[in-house]
């Protein structure tokens, strides 16, 4: 569950925001811009939570698991190679594609797991855990 929690820190609480500001200071995009920058995030998670929803019942959760945190990871890792001239098409889009993938698929298997290791008169407490994060 730590890895979860960090994961899902990292994405909300760092990646987003340096990437905002890798935009903005770095590469000079307009405000406007950076904002749409981030519409992939709402387009790749409806993906991401149907691409869950049709195999969570027939992979097991800590392979789906696996997956997000291997997105948390590499997306992110997209950045790493940009300069103020890369354009945003070349690396940004596809890491902030692939990192969204982290936080859809870690709550679902996260939610799986959680609550299917304790008791039956716990698991709303556990699941309510998970959602506070």
């Amino acid at each position: 569950m730590i890895e979860y929690f960090l994961g899902f820190g990292s994405f909300f609480g760092a990646w987003q925001f340096y990437a905002s500001q890798f935009w903005l200071r770095i590469q000079h995009a307009t405000p406007i811009a950076v904002a749409l920058y981030h519409i992939p995030n709402a387009l790749v998670g409806v993906l991401a939570t149907w691409v869950v929803s049709r195999t969570l019942h027939l992979v097991p959760s800590h392979y789906i698991y696996a997956c997000s945190m291997f997105a948390f990871t590499l997306g992110p890792a997209f950045f790493l190679p940009q300069t103020a001239t890369t354009t945003y098409w070349a690396l940004s889009l596809p890491g902030v594609a692939l990192v969204t993938f982290g936080p859809d698929l870690a709550f679902a298997a996260a939610s799986i797991f959680i609550t299917s290791n304790v008791a039956r008169s716990y698991q709303g407490s556990a699941g309510s855990l998970l959602v506070t994060n």
